[in-house]
């Protein structure tokens, strides 16, 4: 398994194998700026939840 993915990287041409690697630098910091915003997003979905719920329980109680 390992050698024929050595082979491999070895058949690939210069050009390619830079390619790879200005594609991979492109979308490491897409793939980290996307889980950022989702967390983001999750935690102010939570607390706008959590303050809804306390508003009607608030409501509710009076």
């Amino acid at each position: 398994m390992l050698q024929t993915l050595i082979k491999l990287i070895n058949s690939i041409s210069f050009f390619h194998k830079q390619l790879i690697a200005i594609m991979a630098i492109n979308i490491l910091p897409l793939v980290i700026m996307s889980g950022l915003l989702y967390s983001n997003s999750n935690e102010d979905y939570k607390n706008n939840l959590i303050e809804v719920m306390q508003g009607k329980n608030y409501v509710t109680s009076c």
